[in-house]
């Protein structure tokens, strides 16, 4: 008897598409540590830039402590760049992208990347 296929959760979605990313680019994940702010974990760093993968929906709430951090670091030159991808749900096949957390990322100068 073959044991039945668990469907992956969007969590386990997310760290996986984080996983193929970094090993396709070549990158580590990244961390630093903002006074006042505390630590950043960054999905893919390469030559000095900065990669965050999004998968599913993103609200403002989930991630405006990590748009401040990223807009730190870019600020003080540890990091040339920032590039944030969005990927589709994996059920629904649709962004679900909160439209205040596009504008922070653009006043931030993070780039942004909808695929």
């Amino acid at each position: 008897m073959g044991s039945a296929s668990k469907a992956m959760t969007p969590i386990e979605y997310g760290l996986k598409a984080d996983w193929a990313f970094r090993a396709a680019e070549g990158g580590t994940r990244g961390f630093h540590y903002i006074e006042g702010l505390g630590k950043r974990f960054i999905d893919c760093v390469k030559d000095g830039y900065g990669t965050e993968f999004k998968t599913g929906r993103v609200s403002w709430s989930a991630v405006k402590n990590q748009i401040a951090k990223d807009a730190v670091l870019l600020a003080e030159g540890r990091l040339k760049g920032v590039t944030w991808i969005f990927e589709k749900n994996m059920v629904s096949g649709l962004h679900s992208i909160s439209p205040r957390v596009l504008a922070a990322l653009k006043d931030a100068g993070i780039t942004v990347v909808i695929r």
